[in-house]
């Protein structure tokens, strides 16, 4: 895949991130429910209510990750080897939760600067959205298979194994 290629698929996976946490959180705000989209986990606490109608902006390119803090709700988008997609909006309250919320603010940058790093078809369309308070969004797209999050050309590995940090956080509570 060349430079072109690859850009156009991060822009595409950025760019479907933004929307995706975009419709959840608006699904969030208006229901009872701090988890939206198909098998996604769910937890009843009170409603959102907003005063006004402010868009989510993606943040800068630049990433710190220590930007990643006072995180609203996480929008998961995975794609399996089929190409089945399912969207998930958990909320950042939950334990699971939390655990990938410091897993990637204690992520370690890898080498290179691509995101040819994360490779295979689920590094191409998975992503990774924090909702922050702001609600600024900060996306990476997301190999679980390799175990990296990627965005604007960097790569990280989380802490653990961001497999079972993702899975914990999408599986419903009993």
């Amino acid at each position: 895949m060349n430079s072109r290629s690859r850009l156009m698929v991060a822009a595409t996976t950025l760019l479907a991130g933004v929307i995706l946490a975009g419709i959840l959180f608006v699904a969030a705000s208006c229901g009872g429910e701090e988890a939206t989209g198909a098998g996604s986990t769910t937890s009843t606490t009170k409603r959102h209510t907003m005063s006004t109608q402010k868009a989510l902006t993606e943040a800068q390119a630049k990433t710190d990750l220590q930007m990643i803090q006072n995180v609203s709700f996480v929008s998961i988008f995975l794609v399996d080897a089929s190409g089945s997609k399912t969207g998930y909006g958990v909320s950042a309250r939950l334990e699971p939760t939390q655990k990938l919320i410091e897993a990637v603010r204690a992520a370690k940058k890898v080498g290179g600067t691509s995101t040819s790093t994360a490779t295979g078809q689920q590094a191409e369309h998975s992503s990774l959205t924090f909702v922050l308070s702001t609600r600024r969004t900060v996306t990476f797209a997301m190999d679980l298979t390799s175990g990296l999050i990627s965005r604007s050309g960097e790569t990280w590995r989380p802490e653990g194994d961001l497999k079972k940090l993702v899975a914990a956080a999408i599986k419903k509570p009993r």
